[in-house]
């Protein structure tokens, strides 16, 4: 009986763990492309040579994520989530309520084929103390 409820703790724990802990007031944080801080790779569903100013839909299996340190945010004196939007195309915000959850890259962007580009981690709701935190990407079609 101490065994099954002991597993049944751990297992509780565990569960609590790897959903991050809440995005709460007056935290630094930072932004995450496919694990990267920076020059995060955005994998583009553009085939063959790619013409100036073409656009397309990032590919399946690519990852967002929200950070806790000193990488550039600050959730500011009401920031209780973070919405990351795509600089060439804001018409989708992902957001996140807690650090270290991964979630995917939308597919239906219409974002460039090529090309550097910017996603943006905001604080919501935001506040005059608010500071979003930037993660440059190189949009990179396929061969």
């Amino acid at each position: 009986m101490f065994f099954a409820s002991l597993v049944v703790v751990i297992v509780a724990f565990a569960g609590v763990a790897t959903a991050g802990f809440p995005i709460m007031p007056h935290q630094q944080f930072g932004g995450l492309v496919n694990g990267n801080r920076a020059n995060a790779t955005v994998r583009m569903a553009c085939f063959g040579p790619i013409r100036p100013g073409q656009t397309g839909h990032p590919m399946a299996n690519q990852s967002l994520e929200v950070i806790q340190g000193p990488y550039g945010g600050y959730t500011g004196s009401l920031g209780k989530s973070v919405v990351a939007r795509f600089r060439e195309d804001p018409s989708v915000g992902v957001q996140f309520t807690h650090y270290g959850v991964v979630q995917p890259i939308p597919t239906s962007l219409d974002l460039p084929c090529g090309g550097q580009g910017l996603v943006v981690f905001s604080p919501e709701p935001s506040s005059p103390t608010a500071k979003a935190a930037t993660v440059t990407v190189n949009y990179v079609g396929q061969p």
